[in-house]
């Protein structure tokens, strides 16, 4: 580019001092939760000048132009919380994250200054601090299973990051209900491959008793080695070490 006469760079000659910019780091800095745990410590949060006392963090849906994300029951403000105590950390305030599974949210960046500038708006929050990604399976999905017939697993589940090992369970009231009977897996699903992370499969064939009441030399039961994650689908399990030995000399030693 070609500066204009009356601007050239060769006339600013002399040193005023220094500039500095506050405000935090580029690139910004990714934050995962997963939906339906409680988030107390996050961070910390890099960049110069950041200071807690005057400083706002806000959950929004686009920086400056969205909206607060209703991150839980008891946060539906979307406020974010400094823990001063712990250098430039931060919470989600108190409650499980119960907003929906996302890849794009945003923590929004304010600094008060003075009366014209109290952080109070949308709009004065108009700094990416960092992304938010909420990790989890969508809210308000109908699966089907039809009693007197199989049901190897629940399908076409949607989400966020889901991964092998994440699980489903069949309750009347997620969080507070015993499992419902009747179910195959004791009416727990997981999911077995990370392509086919839409499969739920119930692990009724992770437990196969080789006699009534079996217990291995240790004293752990078939549903231990199910909630274990010791074996699955019949086979070793990813809580399984080779060094134990093979799941047949379990069951057929008795060990």
């Amino acid at each position: 580019n070609i500066d204009p006469p009356w601007v050239l760079r060769s006339h600013f000659t002399m040193t005023l001092g220094t500039l500095t910019l506050q405000g935090p780091v580029i690139p910004r800095q990714p934050i995962a939760a997963t939906r339906g745990e409680a988030y107390t410590y996050l961070g910390p949060l890099v960049g110069e000048g950041i200071d807690p006392s005057v400083d706002v963090l806000k959950v929004m849906t686009d920086c400056g132009a969205g909206e607060v994300v209703p991150v839980s029951e008891m946060n539906p403000l979307g406020e974010v919380l400094w823990k001063p105590e712990n250098g430039l950390y931060f919470s989600l305030r108190a409650g499980a994250v119960s907003v929906a599974p996302f890849d794009h949210y945003f923590i929004c960046w304010c600094k008060r200054r003075g009366l014209d500038h109290q952080c109070r708006k949308n709009s004065e929050f108009r700094v990416e601090a960092a992304k938010l990604k909420v990790v989890g399976v969508h809210r308000a999905q109908e699966k089907n299973c039809i009693m007197g017939q199989l049901c190897p697993a629940i399908t076409g589940v949607t989400g966020v990051a889901v991964m092998p090992g994440d699980r489903l369970a069949v309750q009347q009231r997620c969080g507070f209900d015993e499992l419902v009977s009747g179910f195959p897996g004791r009416g727990i699903a997981e999911v077995g491959s990370p392509d086919r992370a839409t499969v739920f499969s119930f692990i009724a064939k992770e437990c196969v008793n080789p006699v009534e009441g079996w217990v291995d030399r240790h004293g752990y039961t078939c549903d231990d080695y199910v909630d274990n994650q010791w074996c699955f689908e019949g086979e070793a399990g990813r809580g399984w070490f080779p060094q134990w030995g093979s799941l047949s000399e379990y069951a057929d030693e008795n060990r």
